[in-house]
């Protein structure tokens, strides 16, 4: 039970075959044991793709809290039970698991114990609550390096890496990233090039976003064994750069996700098979079909994303009312979510579909990070010469910067910024050197 645990966190090949011989030995083993090794077969069936075997196996967790207690079957549930639970898009059930361990663990101050279950409550939560699951995320990592309990971070740190660049946080992302990166664990480097990948399509980068993918198939080959399902975020990463061939390629694969693993993958190959219509109507078909299957997940910020692209293919056909109503209601999931750095996307689309935002919020929600740096440089008086010697561009991009300042903060000029400063202390001027 405890060779085949960690290889499941990682989604390793051998894995499934581990598992089924483990469940054979599992008949000489005393009620405590087998339970935990039943819950362990359920998690493995699941990987075989086997829904109804591992619903009916993972189902004994109740029993195992029973036989076993909080603090002890907890761990071993949070790197188990609830990471199929998760994977399956069963958040509830999950959710139940942690809610009936958490508390007893605090309250016998297992601190060990928790680090697990903050991880697990961490991943689960992505997809509704990005800010929980970032300081989730934050306290699993430090109370596990506290702890000396580093080998239990890997969920905690692939679900930190990609929240924190679907939220936009470039520093947090380069930071757990390299972490990742420089573990050389395979599926550790799939999530940080997942991750890097993704920040780059929250910043409307993607033929940059484009590298990342590829060097993460220069790792794996064409075929993902890990968790991580990156291939929406490849597909549309080739899309928006023009090579529309090299995303179709990817649908076979987004197909036997869609088949195997529920209503988030059902909506993933929607929303990439109206990326890849031949018009606008046809993909307005595939965006509903998107959209009715992410809504019946809790992952707020897929949803969010499939108004965006659609708002956006809106747009770009001219059907700005229509557009419009579409990229209002990402910024309303975005904002429930805290996907700061999508929201900023939409923000930018739906003003360029005559829609307006509200510019009263703090800048770093409404800027990027180069056009808050810019900002503040320019709030201290600093000249765009000045600036672009700061940071290494031209004058010319230092005023397109600040144009796009401008125009996102509802300011006409340098005076306005410097007031607006004045009473956002995210604005706060840069101090010359």
């Amino acid at each position: 039970v405890e060779a085949a645990r960690p290889m499941l966190v990682g989604a390793s090949a051998e894995a499934p075959k581990l598992i089924e011989h483990m469940w054979e030995l599992a008949a000489s083993m005393d009620a405590a044991r087998r339970c935990r090794a039943e819950v362990l077969y359920g998690c493995g069936r699941f990987l075989q793709g086997d829904a109804i075997g591992a619903a009916t196996h993972a189902g004994r967790w109740r029993e195992l809290i029973e036989v076993e207690g909080a603090v002890s079957a907890g761990p071993f549930l949070a790197d188990t039970a609830v990471l199929y639970y998760g994977y399956s898009h069963q958040v509830p059930e999950a959710l139940a698991i942690l809610d009936a361990v958490e508390p007893a663990i605090r309250s016998s101050c297992a601190t060990g114990a928790l680090v697990p279950v903050l991880c697990a409550r961490s991943f689960l939560i992505y997809g509704s609550d990005l800010r929980g699951c970032v300081a989730a995320g934050r306290d699993a990592v430090a109370l596990s390096e506290e702890t000396g309990q580093a080998g239990l971070t890997a969920v905690a740190e692939r679900t930190l890496v990609i929240a924190a660049a679907t939220v936009g946080d470039e520093s947090l992302t380069n930071q757990v990233a390299d972490l990742l990166l420089i573990s050389g664990d395979e599926a550790s480097v799939v999530w940080a090039r997942a991750a890097l990948g993704r920040l780059l399509l929250v910043q409307d980068r993607p033929e940059a976003a484009v590298e990342q993918f590829a060097l993460l198939r220069d790792r794996i080959g064409p075929v993902n064994t890990t968790f991580a399902q990156f291939e929406a975020d490849e597909a549309e990463a080739l899309v928006r750069a023009g090579r529309v061939d090299a995303a179709r390629q990817l649908v076979p694969a987004l197909e036997a996700d869609a088949a195997a693993r529920g209503a988030w993958s059902r909506g993933q190959l929607q929303r990439i098979l109206a990326l890849l219509a031949p018009d606008i109507d046809a993909a307005s078909v595939h965006f509903a079909a998107a959209r009715d299957e992410f809504a019946a997940t809790d992952n707020k910020v897929a949803l969010g994303i499939a108004e965006l692209t659609w708002g956006e293919w809106l747009r770009r056909a001219k059907r700005r009312a229509e557009a419009r109503r579409h990229l209002e209601r990402a910024l309303e999931i975005f904002g429930l979510a805290g996907a700061v750095g999508f929201r900023r996307r939409a923000e930018e689309e739906l003003a360029a579909a005559g829609g307006s935002v509200d510019r009263n919020r703090p800048a770093d929600e409404l800027l990027n990070p180069t056009e808050l740096h810019v900002a503040r440089l320019a709030a201290g008086g600093l000249t765009n010469r000045d600036i672009a010697g700061q940071l290494f561009i031209s004058p010319r991009t230092v005023e397109n910067h600040l144009g796009a300042v401008y125009r996102k903060l509802g300011v006409a000029n340098r005076s306005a910024l410097a007031a607006r400063a004045m009473t956002d202390p995210v604005l706060r001027p840069v101090a010359r050197t």
